[in-house]
């Protein structure tokens, strides 16, 4: 290896091996003082995380006797909403069944009020998925029992607001009973929805 340098040899200066701490003596104290320097500065660190550890602990403990305080109403509060999501549900459904046929059954009800013949009462109403049940009872003096039965459902069949929605009008079956002592002949009536 050539090496071109054109300071005289006497200005150079020298390369030591071992690079810039080869000639740095530290003495013993100063070691031992930055490893205890050390141990203190981690010791403090420690002591500061385990203060702040039992502030955070002290602090949890506030919030969960805070959260056990709210229970009680906590529990009320969820009973009122399954009951809320509860009827919520039953309203849908009573929606659905309303808007499903579009039938203004308050109308019918009051037109069946309004053709029913004397000595003919009604004793129950049902209504089904696609259609409504209709018994009655009708008072049996003079043999016109049968007569008012079939006028009842011929009325309703002759009313065009009550067709309206309906398909047909069936009287079903017609039997003698006795009620309180009394003869009455109990009917029923189906009504089919379109």
């Amino acid at each position: 290896m050539i090496e071109i340098n054109l300071t005289p040899p006497e200005a150079r200066k020298k390369r030591t091996a071992g690079g810039f701490m080869k000639g740095l003596s530290v003495p013993l104290e100063v070691i031992i003082g930055l490893g205890g320097g050390l141990l203190m500065l981690l010791l403090c660190i420690y002591v500061v995380l385990v203060f702040a550890n039992l502030g955070k602990a002290a602090e949890l403990r506030s919030l969960n006797k805070q959260w056990e305080q709210l229970q009680p109403e906590k529990k009320e509060i969820d009973a009122v909403l399954s009951d809320l999501r509860s009827l919520q549900s039953i309203k849908k459904d009573v929606q659905k069944i309303c808007n499903a046929n579009r039938i203004r059954w308050s109308r019918k009800l009051n037109i069946i009020t309004d053709v029913i013949p004397k000595g003919v009462w009604l004793i129950r109403i049902d209504a089904g998925d696609a259609s409504l049940f209709i018994k009655g009872r009708a008072l049996s003096k003079q043999g016109e029992e049968l007569r008012n039965i079939h006028a009842f459902v011929a009325n309703l069949k002759n009313n065009p607001d009550f067709m309206s929605e309906l398909k047909d009008v069936e009287l079903g079956n017609i039997q003698s009973v006795k009620v309180s002592g009394v003869d009455v002949s109990e009917f029923s009536i189906k009504v089919v929805l379109k």
